[in-house]
């Protein structure tokens, strides 16, 4: 007849000493193990903490009453299942008792949960986001020597070393946490799709759960906006007769600040068709290219008027003979979304390695990009006390806490300013 017990395993001794609590299942001979301390990290404790008669934590574990109910409740679970097979007249199965238990379906690991993803954005047309994943994939494959690994074991200590792996090899606290960001990802769609049981979730959901925390890993973002006469004056009036090498990256770069930071990728994709006249003025129309696959209604047309300095710029390039406004891409080339992705990827190499030198020609210290563009209009439009909400408007961005972060922090001599008042 088959038996599920709660028990000790004292076979195994984890790193602080402690056993780990597990489900034996037995059906004769053959015996099976389910680990209860890959559901909760908790429920492991030293043998004089165990009572191997009743199944439970003794009274000196800590927290013992709140942890003896999980333990009740799995054991219940557990006997439930074994007199379903009975009341069915269905021969018993550890592997169909396992999959009951766990509620999951079979055959699914972490390594193929992210090839199903990748492939999924790929199909989708969507190889930007299909390459962050296969990154990140390919660094957890490298840290587990190409060895997969199921969900139940992506646990809290699971991230504890990847992290670890990761600092190790010179990462910092940002990129450690956007790569754990792509195995939540990956988790929250094994649980939706019932590959993965939510109670082996290893991420912290609020702040009084005792499991993996990935806000610990943000750091502020570098300050990465440019005094407002470092463009206007600086790099607005670079000699291009002198650098003519260089007018393409002096171009991108002042025509992104003159469009409230309008990022590269969404330069490169503006067609002559995005221009349409509202009023008095001339303005261009456009969807960010980072939210193009979003479900979110957020993903709304943005748009600014062109200025006369803009229109400089659009009309260098107006010859072209091209659908799109600058010769980034080429239609009649660039036609699926990984062409055009690569395409932008490497002009923008190109620009941002240009942007270098106009700042040591023009005596910016700073080593800029053309995302310092976007963060510089931001922090323009704040210094001449223009609303948060409207910024964020502005930029495109889904929430204020967004814009919030793109804003460099108050000038000394605003605090300075502001410390007077007080006296």
């Amino acid at each position: 007849m088959p038996t599920a017990n709660i028990i000790l395993y004292t076979s195994k001794e984890l790193s602080d000493n402690t056993h780990p609590v597990v489900l034996r299942v037995s059906n004769g001979a053959t015996r099976r193990y389910i680990s209860l301390t890959k559901i909760n990290r908790n429920l492991k404790c030293l043998p004089e903490q165990w009572n191997s008669e009743s199944g439970l934590f003794r009274k000196n574990f800590n927290n013992s009453t709140k942890y003896n109910k999980i333990l009740i409740s799995k054991q219940k679970l557990a006997n439930d299942i074994i007199d379903k097979f009975s009341e069915k007249n269905r021969p018993f199965s550890i592997d169909g008792f396992v999959e009951e238990f766990t509620g999951l379906k079979k055959g699914m690991t972490l390594f193929k949960a992210f090839q199903e993803k990748i492939d999924k954005l790929k199909n989708s047309n969507r190889s930007s986001g299909a390459r962050l994943y296969q990154e990140t994939l390919n660094i957890i494959k490298k840290y587990r020597n190409n060895k997969d690994i199921d969900f139940v074991d992506v646990n809290y200590e699971f991230l504890e070393k990847f992290e670890k792996f990761l600092y190790e090899r010179g990462n910092k606290g940002n990129t450690v946490a956007f790569r754990m960001r792509y195995i939540r990802a990956i988790l929250n769609e094994a649980i939706s799709k019932k590959y993965m049981d939510s109670e082996w979730y290893p991420f912290r959901r609020n702040v009084h759960e005792n499991k993996y925390d990935l806000s610990q890993h943000v750091e502020e973002t570098k300050n990465r906006a440019l005094e407002k006469h470092e463009v206007t004056v600086k790099i607005f009036n670079l000699d291009i007769k002198k650098h003519p090498e260089l007018v393409d990256a002096r171009n991108y770069f002042i025509f992104s600040y003159l469009g409230y930071g309008i990022s590269f990728a969404d330069i490169a994709m503006l067609k002559w068709k995005d221009i349409k006249q509202e009023g008095d003025s001339d303005r261009i129309y456009f969807k960010r290219k980072k939210l193009a696959h979003t479900k979110r209604a957020s993903n709304k047309l943005i748009d600014f008027r062109i200025s006369d300095e803009g229109w400089k710029i659009i009309n260098y390039y107006s010859n072209m003979g091209s659908e799109y406004i600058f010769p980034i891409l080429n239609e009649n080339i660039h036609k699926s979304d990984e062409q055009i992705m690569n395409r932008i990827r490497k002009v923008r190499k190109k620009i941002n390695k240009d942007l270098e030198t106009i700042a040591g020609i023009v005596g910016i210290k700073e080593k800029i990009t053309t995302y310092w563009a976007r963060h510089t209009a931001a922090s323009v439009l704040r210094d001449e006390d223009t609303p948060t909400s409207l910024i964020s408007a502005l930029l495109g961005h889904t929430s204020e806490n967004t814009t919030r972060v793109y804003l460099n922090s108050f000038k000394s001599e605003k605090k300075d300013s502001a410390q007077d008042k007080l006296l």
